[in-house]
């Protein structure tokens, strides 16, 4: 069996908010919270420019975190944010999967392109678990599952990462190679309110 490059395995990491930006956290929390009352899986999303006119309180969180997360990793582009009122079921279910991409996760894989994703909690009272494995990808049989790269792996092969909640004006979040570690991200009952960032990488 081999295992993952250590380069590649989530590490945790901090990041401070002032109170403007917490309060537009707060803010961002009901305005997504009011779009996802009204869905069926109580889930709502700010995913692209788009969104702006509908979501104006989450367009301009997602630029001011933006600008925080470049001081610590200047390459990456924000991907999401996504709050969820009640556990998410796993779109692959309980396999693990690789992403082809930083932006959908989804589609056709590049050997020279490395996905890396940040993940940051912004959850004040939820933590977020995210499952993972320090197998390499190509020592488990892969499959295909709704257009994702999944592995049914045993329990024994896997780790898990937990992103606690803010605590006064500390963020906390998670940096690795979504391309090769196997991932998941796990809701508790009451769901999350996560933030996503991502680079594709040429090697």
């Amino acid at each position: 069996m081999k295992l993952v490059s250590q380069k590649y395995l989530p590490k945790l990491f901090s990041v401070e908010l002032d109170d403007d930006t917490l309060d537009l956290i707060r803010s961002s929390k009901e305005e997504l919270k009011g779009f996802a009352e009204k869905a069926e899986d109580k889930c709502w999303g700010y995913f692209f420019e788009s969104d702006r006119d509908s979501l104006p309180v989450t367009h301009t969180l997602a630029t001011r975190l933006q600008q925080i997360v470049s001081d610590k990793y200047d390459d990456f582009e924000f991907s999401f944010i996504r709050w969820s009122g009640k556990r998410q079921r796993p779109l692959v279910g309980d396999n693990l999967h690789l992403d082809s991409n930083s932006k959908t996760g989804i589609g056709k894989v590049d050997s020279h392109v490395e996905a890396w994703r940040i993940l940051i909690n912004l959850d004040e009272k939820l933590k977020r678990s995210v499952s993972y494995s320090k197998v390499m990808p190509d020592s488990n049989k892969i499959m295909q599952d709704k257009g994702l790269r999944t592995s049914n792996l045993k329990d024994s092969d896997k780790d898990s990462a937990i992103l606690e909640p803010i605590s006064g004006n500390t963020a906390h979040g998670l940096v690795f190679c979504a391309s090769e570690v196997f991932h998941g991200g796990d809701d508790d009952e009451n769901g999350h309110f996560l933030l996503a960032f991502g680079v594709d990488r040429e090697v």
